[in-house]
């Protein structure tokens, strides 16, 4: 990704206008005899539609699966989106089926594909990641009748880049219950033809557990400064601040057009952000896929560290998407 200076910012704004695109379609050069004709692989076991009553005995000769690692497939909300996103993603890259097992947390919240219930034998391991946050590649067999588990948390964007549209709709659309319902109810009370624009404040556990190893939290100025930089684009702005922490935020960010979530739900608060056309992000995967969901411009608060000692060293390249913009400033 391109990490922007803030003097830099608003030119390279205006020249490349405020939507910005990650690039689809794969493009990999592989030789091989499952490839066709342009060297791409030819996908015969990869898609998402996959139900239990298929797994025949034919698909399970000509097919590897690929699953969740079970001891590793929890975490919040936000991580367990990256495990599934990075799950199809790598099903795709290597031409497996992707099984999502039916006790998955994130269930609660989404209707997936590829809920199967199927025992996996002859399973090897997709290799940890190296460090937090830093994509690691997944070589496949040569045999296509072996298995893969994946295992760690998969934060990087890099893992599904080749199929981000079909993570961005099932993530946008297939919530259980009424989270899309409710945001569009939101929305409608607030004033119309404004640009929407979330705000996603992570504190409680920040404040709570982070700043013992060295993390900072992000202060009320940049919040402003934020919010600056994009008034200085559109005229017409309807803020929507989302957070885990709305007594904070209702001293510290107030203003004309600041609206507050009146959500409790994650996926409420999540649904909200998706519908959003850009985003003012703290720290976290939470926000992070509310952002990617709503495909606009992202602010970020790029200085989380209060001291130099970097527990788990962000890789920028490997954690943001291509085109986001980051800047911001630190209150300590």
């Amino acid at each position: 990704m391109r990490v922007i200076k803030m003097e830099n910012m608003i030119a390279t704004l205006k020249r490349e206008c405020h939507l910005l695109k990650n690039s689809t379609g794969d493009s990999r050069k592989i030789k091989g005899k499952n490839m066709n004709d342009t060297g791409t692989l030819k996908r015969q076991c990869y898609h998402l539609k996959w139900s239990h009553g298929d797994i025949t005995p034919e698909v399970i000769a000509k097919c590897g699966f690929i699953q969740l690692d079970r001891t590793t497939a929890k975490g919040d909300t936000g991580n367990q989106m990256f495990q599934i996103a990075s799950l199809y993603g790598i099903a795709h890259s290597l031409d497996m089926i992707p099984v999502i097992n039916d006790n998955l947390p994130l269930l609660k919240f989404y209707d997936l594909p590829n809920v199967i219930k199927i025992s996996l034998t002859n399973t090897i391991q997709c290799p940890n990641e190296t460090t937090w946050q830093r994509y690691t590649r997944c070589e496949r067999s040569m045999s296509r009748i072996v298995n893969m588990t994946l295992t760690g948390y998969r934060q990087s964007w890099k893992y599904f880049k080749l199929i981000e549209t079909d993570i961005a709709k099932i993530f946008r659309q297939q919530f259980k219950g009424h989270p899309v319902y409710n945001a569009e109810q939101f929305f409608g009370t607030l004033p119309i033809n404004f640009v929407n624009i979330g705000i996603h404040v992570r504190r409680t556990d920040k404040l709570r557990d982070m700043i013992k190893i060295g993390h900072a939290t992000a202060g009320a100025d940049y919040y402003e400064a934020a919010m600056t930089f994009f008034k200085a684009f559109f005229n017409k702005i309807n803020f929507i601040v989302m957070t885990d922490d709305m007594d904070w935020v209702k001293k510290n960010l107030v203003g004309d057009n600041i609206y507050y979530s009146p959500f409790t739900n994650k996926t409420d608060d999540l649904a909200l952000m998706s519908r959003c056309q850009h985003m003012i992000l703290t720290y976290g995967s939470f926000g992070w896929w509310g952002a990617y969901m709503a495909n606009g411009t992202t602010v970020h608060f790029d200085r989380w560290y209060k001291t130099p000692r970097r527990i788990n060293p962000i890789q920028d390249h490997d954690f943001y998407t291509i085109g986001s913009f980051i800047i911001g400033t630190v209150d300590v």
